[in-house]
């Protein structure tokens, strides 16, 4: 048994994750076997190696997990293939120990992360900044764990990485961005077009089904000639009812079979899917059989709807509305593949390799597709249905269809949408209706969309507030008191005085500990001129800033972060530099907290 949360099996050789219902089986393996390479070094340099790093992960995970929370499988993962990359980078420097590593070689790690990388003659870039912040504090932690795991590290890391040298080398973390409106258009055009071929693709997978149940009985070598035959039959057959024309050579340069077209029909399903309804790749993938729903809204209309796992909060039930392409994909997806999987008891909508006719015929029991081979595809899908720009296809991630998404749903004038803007018509009239239980629109362009009712809603909330804290809070405690006697009469004149700090343009960014009363020149964390950086955003960060402001509601968020600082302060395993960073953090909240301003300047203690 585990006495970590996110672990629900330790082992020398693997461990098992906890359960989670986006991820398969295989997934939650950690395979210690594989940690390091074979035949390198002596069994004992690689066996100690390998239990140190093993000790030290452990400490690791349980630090992230802060004994209350349960950490996700992908960022475990992620963790482990951070450490495995330094320690394969050790062992590349012929150093079998983290107590033989010197301040040097930390150094050197991060600057070789921070090189150019070229792999089959296309240029990859550096990691980015976030990336070399994680393999610093990584670094940092081996000293601050350094009396829980064997041969441990003999140096405090944070003290000796040349830190400005090595943030300047990293790359600017890039953003997905959405895809041209032009290209996504024509790319959704064409991937809606292949529901033209929908009976001679239905009638195909039949045909195969049903002619290879016929085989029972007959030599091994008696089944590959007569499914040979039987390919070749459903190949001409279906060549002849199809009204698209598919390309006649695949990325690999040989001529298509049906396997292609198979495979090229789930990619395809893939777009639709990702373009339609905002989802992550991980949440597509998680998608089963039955996992179209329907729902009456208020106004009387039925709207679809994809039910699937969230990737965020857990992974609980969510639910995604769509438009009616996305049904009709789905609904013949299953019907495609619905034998196989009573067969084999498998009820994803997607699965790996289902295409090839070892799948079809019900020869092999597929698993659920993953995330990387998904991706994979998709590139693959865009690069044989798109010719216009052969860019578009190396240069696609899944998260664009997502940024995609966004931008097109949100959009005032769907004229440039052309033959699918009722698509997105579609999906922004259910999100507008009060019974809407889709929401997962957390990207920016989205949060653009409810700006103005959010901002209305904080504003008041800040101005009606009895306690206000952080410097911006004083100057709307200042404004509020200086104009009490007329303007706070009445919630007209409290409205009033919203509308006109909302022409004035300004602009409130509301988080878990407090509202970011934004202006560009006073921002700690680098923000633009559409608001605060989401990413460099910080309590600590904003507690020093002139931009924020706090309520009655955040006390409790704020005194939960006192508490958690005064904990962890009561281990005497923690580094000197680390007591005092947790320490000044906790002296900013109690800050915080005793600046509230109370309505007629009086000062609230608490």
């Amino acid at each position: 048994m585990s006495n970590l949360l996110s672990v629900r099996k330790l082992g020398p050789k693997k461990w098992v994750l906890a359960s989670h219902p986006l991820y398969r089986d295989d997934y939650l393996i950690i395979s210690w076997l594989q940690f390091l390479p074979v035949g390198v070094g002596t069994k004992h340099q690689r066996e100690y190696l390998r239990k140190s790093a093993r000790q030290f992960f452990s400490q690791w995970v349980s630090y992230m997990e802060g004994g209350r929370k349960r950490i996700s499988p992908s960022t475990v993962r992620i963790m482990f293939t951070r450490l495995k990359t330094f320690t394969l980078w050790m062992i590349s420097q012929k150093v079998w120990r983290f107590s033989s590593l010197s301040q040097s070689n930390l150094n050197e790690f991060l600057l070789s992360r921070n090189s150019t990388i070229h792999h089959d003659n296309d240029a990859k870039q550096s990691v980015s900044k976030s990336v070399t912040k994680s393999y610093i504090t990584m670094l940092s932690l081996m000293w601050s764990f350094r009396g829980n795991y064997d041969s441990p590290i003999r140096f405090d890391a944070s003290r000796s990485i040349e830190f400005d040298d090595i943030m300047l080398s990293a790359r600017p973390r890039q953003r997905w961005m959405p895809i041209e409106i032009s290209t996504a258009v024509s790319l959704l055009r064409t991937a809606c077009g292949r529901m033209d071929n929908r009976l001679s693709l239905e009638e195909t997978a039949l045909k195969l089904w049903h002619g290879s149940r016929g085989l029972v009985g007959k030599t091994s070598w008696q089944r590959r000639a007569s499914i040979e035959v039987l390919v070749k039959d459903a190949e001409l057959e279906y060549a002849g009812a199809s009204d698209v024309t598919y390309g006649t050579y695949t990325e690999r340069g040989v001529p298509m079979d049906i396997s292609d077209v198979f495979k090229e029909f789930v990619g395809v399903c893939l777009i639709v899917i990702l373009f339609f309804s905002g989802m992550r790749i991980s949440e597509a993938l998680s998608l089963r059989s039955d996992c179209l729903v329907q729902r009456l809204h208020s106004n009387g209309k039925r709207f679809w709807y994809l039910r699937g796992i969230a990737a965020k909060k857990g992974g609980v039930e969510r639910l995604w509305v769509v438009p009616g392409v996305v049904v009709e994909f789905v609904q013949l997806l299953e019907k495609i593949f619905r034998n196989i999987r009573e067969l084999y008891k498998v009820d994803h909508l997607f699965l790996a390799r289902i295409w090839r006719t070892s799948q079809i015929t019900g020869k092999l029991k597929p698993r659920p597709l993953g995330t990387g081979s998904a991706a994979y595809l998709l590139k693959q899908t865009i690069h044989r249905i798109y010719t216009a720009d052969p860019n578009l296809s190396k240069q696609f991630h899944p998260h664009r269809a997502r940024k995609t998404f966004a931008k097109f749903v949100v959009l005032r004038d769907k004229s440039s949408l052309e033959s699918i803007a009722h698509h997105y018509g579609h999906i922004y009239a259910a999100t507008l209706d009060s019974q809407y239980v889709g929401n997962d629109f957390n990207l920016e362009e989205l949060i653009h969309e409810e700006d103005a009712v959010e901002l209305r809603r904080g504003l008041l909330e800040l101005l009606s507030s009895d306690n206000l804290g952080g410097k911006a809070g004083e100057r709307l405690a200042d404004l509020r008191n200086d104009q009490a006697s007329e303007i706070f009469k009445g919630k007209i004149s409290l409205e009033s005085l919203v509308d006109r700090m909302i022409k004035g343009g300004v602009i409130l960014a509301p988080c878990d500990w407090g509202f970011c009363v934004y202006a560009r020149d006073l921002s700690l964390c680098g923000g633009n001129q559409s608001g605060p950086d989401l990413v460099q955003r910080a309590p600590t960060i904003c507690a020093s800033c002139s931009n924020f402001a706090v309520t009655d509601r955040h006390i409790p968020w704020w005194e939960r972060r006192v508490s958690d600082a005064e904990d962890f302060l009561q281990h005497k395993s923690i580094s000197a530099q680390t007591r005092r960073l947790v320490e000044d953090q906790m002296q900013k909240s109690r800050l915080i907290l005793t600046r509230l301003i109370r309505r007629g300047g009086d000062t609230n203690g608490g």
